[in-house]
């Protein structure tokens, strides 16, 4: 038989091979992303709490402190917002206990004064922080 020769087949040819040098740029790319969102999440977290922090600082400065049933479950309320050390944990449980016989009265007396010299000092403690 007569021998045909083909010519639409050719050689092998050599292609450049890129994919490690674009897996390293997504690979890069996408963890800058993701720092820069998560470093952008926790900076408007941060900021928004603070500014929510002494939003209660300034509604626990501005409770009214002649009216015991109300300024009771205002300073129980924010107080346990606001303390975050130990120590003011403890001051603020404390007062919270001490307030108790106030909450669930109609007609409770004005609150002390030795209890109201306390409330004013966790007050400026707190006030301390957020200054």
């Amino acid at each position: 038989m007569n021998q045909i020769l083909l010519h639409d087949i050719f050689p092998p040819l050599e292609v450049n091979d890129n994919s490690l040098l674009v897996f390293i740029v997504l690979v890069v790319v996408s963890v800058t992303l993701i720092f820069l969102s998560m470093s952008w999440i926790l900076k408007k977290y941060s900021f928004n709490r603070d500014k929510t922090l002494k939003k209660h600082l300034s509604i626990l400065k501005n409770c009214d402190l002649s009216q015991a049933r109300v300024s009771a479950f205002c300073i129980s309320y924010y107080g346990r917002l606001l303390a975050q050390s130990r120590e003011e944990k403890a001051l603020i449980e404390e007062l919270i206990r001490e307030l108790e016989i106030y909450k669930y009265k109609k007609n409770m007396p004005e609150i002390s004064s030795e209890l109201k010299e306390r409330v004013l000092m966790f007050i400026d403690t707190i006030e301390s922080k957020y200054a």
